[in-house]
């Protein structure tokens, strides 16, 4: 049997600048090439990263990206999966579960090249750098783990911008739509107080 190929790309998307812009168009020309689809998944909490904002807040703001990269020929969905759990969440149980619930599909996850480098630390870790299937968005001067056994690259416009540096603009009053896309940039204006 044929598994539907699906692309999971991951973070905080608090909110979501045009570097995430580039990343999801990246994803989706993959997928276009394998006829596969494309699931945005906004993350819980980690140990390493607090998420304050709501999720129906973020899950506006990730309709508002998909709105901006003007795709109509891969179908894209937002993953409420790690939303809908309590406390911190760790990949491998992500992972983990993905694959019990949906048989049918074959993943790939998108990660950062800096990610790659400290998996093997996470819980679950040298599992995952053994059988994960990545997608890696790689970065001039920096190598992939090379105990990352299954990767596939994507190349994407280095922007020295962060979802840090779009709140801390917002919530200075200073201007920021030099860093996101217009549709995310029409919810951030409509809000006063976005986080």
């Amino acid at each position: 049997m044929n598994k539907q190929k699906t692309i999971i790309f991951g973070g905080a998307f608090n909110p979501p600048t045009i570097a995430h812009e580039d990343i999801l168009k990246e994803c989706v020309d993959y997928a276009k090439q394998l006829d596969a689809d494309v699931w945005v998944m906004p993350s819980s909490s980690r140990t390493d990263k607090q998420i304050t904002v709501s999720s129906k807040r973020r899950i506006k703001y990730i309709n508002a990206m998909i709105q901006d990269i003007d795709n109509t020929s891969v179908k894209i969905e937002i993953s409420e999966h790690e939303l809908q759990k309590q406390g911190l969440i760790k990949t491998i149980d992500t992972v983990m579960e993905f694959e019990r619930m949906y048989p049918d599909r074959d993943f790939e996850w998108v990660f950062g090249l800096d990610s790659t480098q400290t998996m093997g630390d996470w819980e679950g870790g040298e599992w995952l750098l053994e059988n994960l299937k990545t997608l890696i968005v790689m970065r001039p001067g920096s190598d992939i783990n090379p105990q990352l056994r299954y990767v596939r690259e994507i190349y994407v416009q280095e922007r020295d911008i962060s979802s840090t540096e779009l709140r801390r603009r917002i919530e200075c009053g200073e201007m920021f739509d030099d860093l996101v896309g217009e549709a995310v940039g029409r919810v951030l204006n409509k809000n006063t107080s976005p986080f």
